[in-house]
């Protein structure tokens, strides 16, 4: 008997060591993912401050958008540490006020999930709308600098 639940307890410790292991891993994963994103949507804004910098006419197409923008981004830092429904609910809203097509109907954020892991799901989110937003918006096809 001394056996079978020493063998047990073995098996409960090697299996919790190999989660926790890959948690470490997937977890680095999303934020070298959100990291991405996040180099991506900075480089997007370096472009598009130095082609309105060239071009009067273009800054003012763009002026309104890009206070819609700073404001998201506001709110996001805001609400970014509230209530997950208040933060999800703030997404969305800006994916639906802008026509945005970004799909977020396969993330489901339930209670499990720790607020860490939470909160990096968010910022990706954010950088994923902020990126297609400033694609949609801010960088005018046909416009030559």
């Amino acid at each position: 008997m001394r056996y079978f639940i020493l063998i047990l307890f073995s098996i409960v410790c090697f299996s919790c060591k190999n989660e926790t292991e890959e948690r470490k891993i997937m977890y680095k994963q999303l934020i070298h993912y959100r990291d991405e994103l996040k180099m991506n949507s900075i480089n997007m804004e370096g472009y598009i401050e130095a082609h309105a910098d060239e071009n009067e006419w273009y800054k003012k197409m763009i002026e309104k958008k890009l206070i819609q923008l700073e404001n998201f981004e506001n709110q996001f830092e805001k609400a970014k540490y509230k209530e997950r429904e208040e933060i999800v609910n703030l997404r969305n809203s800006f994916k639906k006020d802008n026509r945005l097509v970004a799909n977020f109907e396969t993330s489901e954020y339930s209670e499990n999930i720790p607020d860490t892991v939470f909160n990096r799901l968010m910022e990706i989110d954010f950088y994923r709308l902020k990126t297609e937003f400033q694609v949609r918006y801010l960088m005018i096809k046909g416009c030559k600098f």
